[in-house]
């Protein structure tokens, strides 16, 4: 099958309920929390939200914490492996 012949489905619901229980997360966490180690060396719970709320548009409860992007490190590129 042709990714042109898959049909769409619209996720937009979804991924709406799911930021808004992220959200809800976020905001009650603790300083310490915030500042936790995560299974990504490097990355704090701030760092990762920060990763998965770029992008949000302002007015929201996460633009606060979007503000300070470019305070947070970046996880090192790999090598992608190429399959035959």
């Amino acid at each position: 099958m042709r990714i042109d012949q898959v049909p769409a489905v619209d996720v937009r619901g979804s991924l709406t309920a799911q930021r808004g229980r992220l959200l809800s997360l976020l905001a009650s966490l603790s300083g310490a929390q915030w500042a936790a180690p995560t299974a990504a060396p490097q990355w704090s719970v701030k760092g990762i939200a920060l990763h998965l709320l770029d992008g949000t548009s302002a007015g929201s409860p996460a633009t606060a914490i979007t503000t300070r992007r470019a305070t947070f490190p970046r996880l090192p590129a790999t090598k992608s492996s190429s399959t035959g």
